[in-house]
């Protein structure tokens, strides 16, 4: 799942399936468009017609936000400058209470997991985890931008980059 931003600040939710994202790759496209208005300028160029790829690209305006793939890892509450002082300071322990990574996706529905956790609740316990941190479950778009959500990369040592 990717979000854009709309130049008028709105933030637009792009589902791609496995099957869409093999037509795209076919196609000579990224299955994730981080970069619609270069992609869009290749179609227009290259004078590629084929609609059913096309009508589920982002507009040429919008720029890529977050991409959310199983196992992507977030920091929330932090703010953009807090965490690049974390990271540059290597500050683990200020970045570690507030890394998740996603455990599970659909449309409108995100579920984190704390990256220190590895086992699952019991049905009906995921409450109990919500109200721990150990787990955050977002159903809106607005939340992410409350939550301060930042996507970040790890390194081979497992170092936020």
């Amino acid at each position: 799942i990717a979000v854009y931003r709309t130049p008028a600040g709105k933030l637009e939710e792009r589902a791609i399936t496995f099957w869409e994202a093999v037509e795209r790759r076919n196609a000579g496209f990224p299955a994730i468009i981080d970069q619609p208005k270069a992609v869009w300028e290749k179609i227009w160029e290259s004078g590629f017609d084929q609609q059913s790829i096309l009508r589920l690209l982002p507009e040429s305006d919008w720029t890529l936000e977050y991409c959310f793939e199983q196992n992507a890892m977030f920091v929330f509450n932090m703010s953009a400058d807090e965490l690049q002082q974390a990271v540059e300071a290597k500050a683990w322990e200020r970045i570690s209470p507030n890394l998740y990574r996603v455990q599970n996706i659909s449309e409108g529905d995100f579920i984190f997991r704390h990256h220190l956790e590895t086992k699952l609740e019991k049905p009906g316990k995921e409450k109990e985890s919500m109200a721990t941190k150990k787990l955050i479950r977002i159903t809106s778009l607005k939340t992410l931008i409350t939550l301060q959500a930042a996507q970040v990369k790890l390194n081979a040592l497992g170092e936020v980059k």
